[in-house]
């Protein structure tokens, strides 16, 4: 396996994923998740969406450098909650090939290059939301006991739901913060980052380029990235999608 890592943001049926893993078939690839729930906007309905998580689940299958996170667009199906765009048609199909390919997914990535710890979320992950959910706040500790809550889904559905619904006013809730399915880059501004990462990315926020830090990068604008040993972060694929309407703020 090679050293780079390369980054597939925020899915929701789009297929740029595909032009990444044939640039770099043996890179350990880390999927953001967000497979589901297209916008209509971009012309992707939802049994092509769903054609595309599948062909996501069938190519991680015969490629062990895959790794599929989750996100909020798709722990709702999961877990039975209705979060946002959720397409009732298909929740239950969706909830059974989730459940049969459980071992394909995570909430957390962790890598080690050139001495540096890179932590890999759908969104921001916080001390704050670790605080007030009573979870460890070192990541290897947290990413443990989230791996083994999801290997049982089916017996700890409220607990997840109560884990991850949880979501700051701009998202519809009422928490300091949100989980590391709904926080937003913006609360990366005013919280801390949990321990035993020294570099955090991340997708879930919308955005027209990437923002990438001294310590973190939010990369969910509709392409993927390339992770170099040095710590190096570069677009590998072309935008293809419009820019976000500035009036609104841009949709999520």
């Amino acid at each position: 396996m090679s050293k780079e890592i390369i980054i597939i943001p925020d899915i929701h049926g789009r297929t740029f994923w595909k032009e990444a893993v044939e640039k770099y078939p043996d890179a350990d690839t880390i999927f953001l998740g967000d497979y589901l729930d297209p916008y209509e906007y971009e012309h992707i309905s939802f049994r092509m969406a769903m054609e595309n998580f599948k062909e996501i689940i069938e190519h991680v299958k015969s490629h062990p450098n895959c790794h599929l996170l989750i996100g909020n667009h798709d722990l709702h199906y999961l877990i039975g909650q209705n979060w946002s765009r959720k397409n009732w048609h298909w929740e239950e199909d969706i909830e059974k090939l989730m459940t049969d390919n459980i071992e394909m997914f995570d909430f957390i990535a962790i890598r080690e290059l050139n001495g540096k710890s890179y932590v890999f979320t759908h969104a921001p992950i916080f001390k704050e939301w670790s605080d007030y959910t009573e979870m460890p706040t070192d990541i290897k500790l947290l990413q443990t006991q989230l791996r083994d809550m999801l290997k049982e889904t089916a017996n700890n559905k409220k607990e997840l739901n109560r884990l991850f619904g949880r979501a700051t006013s701009k998202r519809g809730g009422h928490d300091v913060c949100g989980s590391p399915v709904w926080a937003d880059l913006d609360e990366a501004e005013k919280n801390t980052f949990v321990d035993g990462g020294d570099y955090f990315i991340f997708g879930h926020t919308q955005l027209d380029k990437p923002v990438i830090t001294d310590n973190y990068a939010c990369l969910d604008c509709h392409q993927a990235f390339r992770l170099d040993e040095d710590g190096k972060i570069e677009a590998i694929t072309e935008k293809k999608t419009p820019d976000l309407p500035k009036s609104t703020g841009g949709w999520f």
